[in-house]
């Protein structure tokens, strides 16, 4: 699994994207970033048996700026007589590896993750569901560009393609949101899977260009975390900004 984005937030806290309704035990994966710029994931166990959890040791994300941020997780990469072993799950910020990084074990957990849960619960940007059913870890900022991928990327593969956009058809991808429509409430996966975002609620659009890495078309989005429960809250080429609550 290889998950990534380009964010802006405004503070050092929230959710980037989860798969998960933690009240009905339902939780493939949670991305976030915690205790002030620290990035945090948590993967569970096919069947909902335990899961893995690493985050990095010190602060790596800067609330105000644009940075690129990707995560991998390689099942097949874990020490299962260490459960606290972190070489399954590497963290990159701006195509460099955070290698600083602690595991921990979840509360359920009775051994290493070999394979995802593969649950019902939808992917979400910027927020996710909490144990009691509620909206949580709202995102206060702006995301962009997300990519899902069934494989493990490499590092230079991370490196290469944050300063580019994607065709959608590349091996691997999984779902990909450029967010270039501009208009409307859907927006389009651009691989051929077809998993498109709708944008619900209270979104509104705010046309501000803002990626300008070469190669990357400037397009941001952002909503209010609050009200988006969508699947996917998407908004292309505008910025449709999340206000954390």
């Amino acid at each position: 699994l290889t998950l990534s984005a380009w964010i802006n937030p405004n503070n050092a806290n929230g959710i980037i994207l989860s798969k998960a309704n933690e009240n009905v035990n339902d939780v493939s994966w949670n991305w976030e970033i915690v205790e002030g710029g620290k990035l945090y994931f948590q993967v569970t166990q096919n069947g909902g048996s335990g899961s893995r959890i690493v985050k990095t040791n010190s602060a790596v994300i800067t609330a105000g700026q644009w940075q690129h941020v990707a995560v991998t997780f390689d099942a097949s990469n874990q020490d299962a007589n260490n459960l606290y072993s972190v070489q399954d799950v590497r963290f990159f910020v701006n195509g460099n590896e955070i290698t600083n990084r602690t595991a921990g074990i979840g509360i359920a957990h009775v051994g290493p993750v070999s394979s995802i849960h593969n649950g019902t619960a939808p992917v979400r940007v910027g927020i996710t569901v909490n144990d009691q059913g509620n909206l949580a870890g709202g995102f206060s900022g702006q995301i962009d560009d997300v990519q899902i991928w069934s494989v493990v990327r490499t590092p230079e593969q991370i490196q290469t393609s944050r300063i580019r956009e994607l065709t959608g058809s590349e091996a691997g991808l999984a779902a990909y949101w450029k967010f270039n429509e501009g208009t409307g409430t859907v927006a389009k996966d651009q691989t051929a899977n077809h998993v498109d975002g709708t944008l619900k609620n209270d979104a509104s659009w705010l046309p501000l260009p803002v990626i300008t890495a070469p190669g990357v078309t400037p397009h941001i989005f952002a909503t209010d975390a609050e009200e988006t429960a969508a699947d996917l809250a998407l908004i292309p080429n505008a910025s449709l900004a999340f206000d954390g609550v």
